[in-house]
C-alpha cells in the first residue's frame, strides 16, 4: 500500500481518525498533540490527506475535526447491524411458526447464543467508543483552558479568533496560544487599531498580505512594531463628490 510505505505520518493521522470517528457524526476530533511528530509534519500529513481525498479537516479552537471519506470507512456499520438483526427476528418468527424438534430446538438454542454474543460485542465496542471520546473531550477541554486568553469584557475581538491569521506566515503560529509575549503584543495592537477606530480583524489581515510595505511580519510582536505604520498606510482616502453647478 502505497500509504504506508511512503506516507507513515499521514497513516498515522488517518487510523487514528478511523478509531475516533464517531458513528452518528461521522467525525473526529484529533490534535497535533496525540502524534509524535512535529507540527510541520502534522501540516504536511494532513494536506497528503486531503489532496487524495481520504480525510476533510476542519481547525477549530480546541483542535481539528476531521471526517474520513466514505471509500476508506463504511459509516453504515450501525445500518448494517439493524438489517441483520431484522433477519434474525424474521428467522425466529418463522421457527415460532413451525412445530419444534429436537433438533430445531437446538439449532434455535444455538441462533440465539450467537445473537447475543454478538449483540454483546457490539455494546462493548460502543462502551470503548464513549470512553474514548470522553478522554479525549476531557484532554482537549483542559488544553483549551490551559491556552485561553482573558480580554476586557468590554473588547469584543477574541484573540484566539485573531492568532489563526498568522498561519500561513509562521509554520509554528500555534506556540502563539501559550506564548505570553506575543499574545500581549497581540492584545497591544487590537486596542491601538480600536482606538483609532479600526477593525483589528480587517486591520491585521490587510498588513500580513501587504508585507512589502513594512519589514517581515510573523509574529505579533513584529505587527506591533509595524502599527503605526500600517494604521496609516491602511487608511482609505475619502471619496470626494463633485458638486457641478447649473447654470
Amino acid at each position: 500500500m502505497y500509504i504506508a510505505e511512503n506516507r507513515p505520518k499521514a497513516l498515522q493521522i488517518l487510523l487514528l481518525v478511523i478509531k475516533r470517528t464517531n458513528r452518528e457524526t461521522g467525525k473526529a476530533f484529533i490534535g497535533y498533540t496525540d502524534f509524535d511528530m512535529t507540527q510541520r509534519e502534522y501540516r504536511t500529513a494532513k494536506k497528503y490527506l486531503e489532496d487524495t481525498n481520504n480525510c476533510k479537516f476542519i481547525g477549530t479552537k480546541k483542535g481539528t475535526i476531521a471526517e474520513i471519506s466514505d471509500k476508506i470507512f463504511d459509516l453504515n456499520i450501525d445500518k448494517d447491524t439493524d438489517r441483520e438483526m431484522t433477519e434474525i427476528k424474521d428467522k425466529d418468527n418463522d421457527r415460532e411458526e413451525k412445530p419444534k424438534t429436537s433438533s430445531s430446538i437446538v439449532d434455535y438454542d444455538i441462533e440465539e447464543e450467537k445473537k447475543t454474543e454478538y449483540m454483546a460485542e457490539i455494546k462493548n465496542e460502543n462502551r470503548q467508543c464513549d470512553r474514548q471520546l470522553t478522554k479525549n473531550y476531557i484532554k482537549n477541554k483542559e488544553y483549551s483552558n490551559n491556552i485561553n486568553i482573558i480580554t476586557s469584557e468590554t473588547d469584543q475581538v477574541k484573540l484566539n479568533d485573531l492568532i489563526p491569521l498568522f498561519e500561513d506566515y509562521n509554520m509554528n503560529y500555534e506556540d502563539i496560544f501559550k506564548n505570553k509575549t506575543e499574545r500581549k503584543a497581540l492584545q497591544d495592537v487590537v486596542d491601538k487599531i480600536q482606538a483609532k477606530g479600526g477593525e483589528a480583524e480587517v486591520i491585521i489581515k490587510w498588513a500580513l498580505e501587504h508585507q512589502d510595505k513594512f519589514t517581515r511580519i510573523t509574529k505579533p510582536t513584529e505587527l506591533k512594531r509595524n502599527i503605526n505604520k500600517i494604521i496609516l498606510n491602511n487608511k482609505q482616502p475619502q471619496n470626494k463628490i463633485k458638486i457641478i453647478k447649473i447654470n
